[in-house]
């Protein structure tokens, strides 16, 4: 019971700075606050953290590429950490690492990458596009992307939630992620088939799956 509380207490308070900072509105903080607290119950206390290494990472990489970014909405909230919570109830703790660690990745790349002024490329044909595009990669996006990966892995090793020997893995499958988060951005997105939430759900469930596939 006391577990209880003090997770409820933990994820509410986080919940109610990111409402409170405008990191989020207050539907996008109550599903949070759901996501975060189920998250603590079936992968721990760890699983937390790096659910909250994510939003840290996310929020930082936004402020820094705009000055007055739109909180998050519900919709982001689950897209974004739907997949770790269904790999923590399935047991899969790799796939919840790498799930995170694409989510940070993916977000820091689109945040950052366009501000490193890189030359940007189409992921389905490589023709040259304008910074921000949908589908768009940077050699520079990618690598800050990967960084971003590397550090919710590395606390995930530093925490025991993993072993040192899959962080490499893990990594991989959060960049692959990315890549595929980038590639249908370009193609069902594009075409209007599925929306940028629906694109960031299921690149971290392409992570997820296919760091369970590597470390099999």
């Amino acid at each position: 019971m006391e577990l209880i509380f003090v997770n409820v207490a933990v994820c509410l308070t986080l919940a109610a700075a990111a409402y409170g900072l405008r990191l989020m509105t207050l539907p996008g903080a109550i599903t949070g606050f759901v996501l975060a607290a189920l998250l603590w119950n079936y992968a721990g206390f760890r699983g937390f953290l790096l659910l909250a290494a994510f939003f840290v990472l996310g929020s930082g990489a936004t402020r820094l590429a705009k000055r007055r970014a739109l909180p998050r909405v519900a919709a982001q909230a689950a897209a974004n950490a739907g997949a770790a919570l269904i790999f923590a109830i399935l047991g899969w703790t790799p796939a919840v690492v790498a799930a995170l660690a694409e989510a940070a990745a993916d977000t820091v790349a689109s945040e950052i990458g366009p501000l490193l002024r890189g030359r940007v490329f189409l992921i389905t044909n490589g023709r040259e596009v304008a910074a921000g595009a949908s589908g768009g990669i940077s050699v520079a996006g990618t690598l800050v992307g990967l960084a971003a990966a590397a550090l919710v892995t590395a606390l995930a090793v530093a925490t025991g939630m993993v072993r040192m020997g899959w962080s490499p893995g893990v990594i991989l499958a959060a960049g692959t992620g990315s890549l595929v988060d980038s590639f249908l951005g370009a193609t069902l997105e594009k075409r209007g088939w599925i929306n940028n939430d629906g694109v960031n759900l299921l690149g971290t469930l392409a992570a997820g799956l296919l760091v369970m596939d590597l470390l099999s």
